[in-house]
């Protein structure tokens, strides 16, 4: 049996790299289980098509086991899927959480921990199963084997949002989610420093969900995975460990200006050597990640420095990490270091800013399309509400204004499939050429804009992020102009500028007057 064939004749030759990397052959084909197939069939349509097929197929207990369709909704995190979607040369980038991490509330934890953080910086090991505590606390729920002293039903009693999240024990929006995981990780850093083992957020996810019935571990914590076929390690995943690497980041940026101004601190020159080892490691590594992520960290500076006026075909070029599943963590790593007090700020920022995007559009009678979505009917409307630029002369004396749809593709653009993508990719590059400007990168949403439950996407020269949500997009390409050290798209900066001094309060001198004016009309409306 040849199963490629098979899946072809189905109609899902598409899923076929899917299967490749993941080292199904023709004889593990038929005895695939409904964890497999979740893995391999990451969206529930191809998923539940598949399984009929396979079935009629293969009359066995291969997938007798359910497993449930996670919600679409636009704020909740995508359940674990390493795997592409689509056929491509290009590398596919999954990501499974939406980073939040520090705010204001950091302070009050890098102060009360400060003395507990390790001078030894230790990196999480996600792979140790050791229990850091094994005293059972009883609860309503009954005996749990809690990381807390109190258990962390009583950790959230203490906490105005603790409470909030009690309150709605039948089903967390993505805020509450982001709530929840703020109070246990803070609380985390009060009790044991920054060397927690990644057991320890396994356990935390499993008594959120006995706390909370309707959630799913693997929204919290998804512990580090070697692919069987390459042998390639995935990070780990999932809202607990993104609160906690972004606030242990925070950490040592703390530790750094202390011991800058410590004048016993061994110059830069006497650490470079171990530095250029370090990133020697980083042009040819692409595992394990916990060395990677270490290296990368212990790097930023240099990189800054060699790397300023690189693009971003050389930037990827030289570091293939970037171009797997952990790449988006590193650039956000980057991205922390430099903007420590903008880690999260756009879950706080933008659902004012959208709503208030699509008002003003509203009142100028502009609708573009029915979106479901109002995060992504604004991000798509926003083009509109500008007036057309002409981008200077090039080389040979050609100007050229592009019209507001070549300016929202250059931003978000919008395709119906991936058929499409390649073709507008193509033209893009083609016109962008004749100008003598680069391609930058760019977001891009796929699917029936009517239907919440899109697909998203991040595209960086050949390499394509997939996220999960349209403020996830927005998200990632800001981090990765400002981590990489990139300019904005020439035919969208004017928006860009927008959303960097309204969604993160970063001013800039190259705002235009038209920018400002729109800052202005919108903020009338927040």
């Amino acid at each position: 049996m040849d199963y490629k064939k098979l899946l072809e004749a189905w109609g899902m030759s598409n899923y076929i790299e899917a299967f490749e990397d993941d080292g199904i052959d023709d004889e593990s084909f038929p005895i695939l289980d409904s964890e497999t197939i979740a893995k391999l069939f990451p969206k529930s349509g191809p998923r539940l098509i598949f399984k009929k097929k396979y079935n009629e197929m293969f009359p066995t207990p291969a997938t007798s086991k359910s497993f449930e369709v996670e919600s679409s909704d636009l704020y909740n995190c995508s359940t674990p899927a390493s795997v592409s979607t689509y056929t491509t040369n290009e590398s596919i980038i999954t990501d499974l959480d939406v980073s939040f991490v520090p705010d204001q509330e950091l302070l009050d934890v890098i102060e009360n921990i400060g003395n507990k953080v390790s001078e030894k910086r230790k990196i999480d090991d996600p792979l140790d199963n050791t229990p850091s505590c094994s005293k059972k606390q009883q609860t309503g729920l009954g005996d749990i084997d809690s990381v807390f002293p109190e258990g962390l039903e009583r950790v959230l009693q203490k906490y105005t949002d603790g409470k909030l999240v009690l309150l709605n024990r039948n089903k967390l929006t993505n805020d509450l989610r982001q709530k929840l995981v703020k109070v246990a990780v803070n609380e985390l850093f009060a009790n044991k420093g920054s060397d927690i083992r990644g057991s320890t957020f396994m356990r935390i996810a499993e008594e959120i969900t006995i706390l909370f019935p309707n959630e799913k571990s693997e929204t919290y914590y998804i512990p580090y995975i070697v692919t069987e076929k390459k042998k390639r390690g995935v990070g780990p995943k999932g809202k607990l460990w993104s609160r906690y690497t972004n606030v242990r980041t925070a950490l040592r940026n703390a530790n750094a200006f202390k011991e800058n101004e410590n004048p016993n601190k061994p110059s830069e020159q006497s650490q470079s050597p171990n530095k250029e080892l370090q990133l020697e490691f980083l042009k040819t590594a692409t595992e394990p990640y916990l060395k990677i992520l270490a290296n990368w960290q212990e790097t930023y500076s240099l990189r800054r420095k060699l790397y300023l006026n690189s693009n971003l075909e050389t930037i990827f070029t030289d570091f293939p990490c970037l171009r797997l599943s952990s790449g988006i963590e590193l650039i956000e790593t980057d991205f922390n270091q430099k903007f420590p007090d903008k880690i999260d700020i756009i879950y706080t920022t933008w659902p004012k800013v959208m709503n208030a995007i699509n008002k003003e559009a509203a009142e100028r009678n502009i609708s573009i399309a029915e979106v479901a979505d109002p995060s992504l009917k604004a991000l798509i409307t926003l083009p509109f509400l500008f007036q057309p630029v002409t981008l200077k002369k090039n080389r040979k004396g050609v100007s050229w204004r592009p019209t507001r749809v070549e300016v929202q593709e250059s931003f978000f653009m919008r395709i119906s499939n991936f058929d499409e993508l390649q073709e507008k990719r193509s033209s893009r590059r083609q016109k962008l050429s004749t100008y003598g400007i680069s391609d930058q990168p760019y977001a891009c949403v796929a699917g029936n804009l009517e239907a919440v439950n899109n697909f998203y996407i991040v595209v960086v020269n050949d390499v394509v992020y997939k996220v999960d949500s349209s403020i996830r997009a927005l998200e990632l390409l800001f981090k990765l102009y400002h981590a990489l050290d990139v300019e904005y798209p020439a035919e969208s900066e004017h928006i860009w500028l927008f959303i960097q001094e309204i969604v993160f309060n970063i001013k800039s001198s190259k705002s235009s007057p038209a920018t400002t004016a729109l800052i202005t009309d919108v903020q009338y409306h927040m």
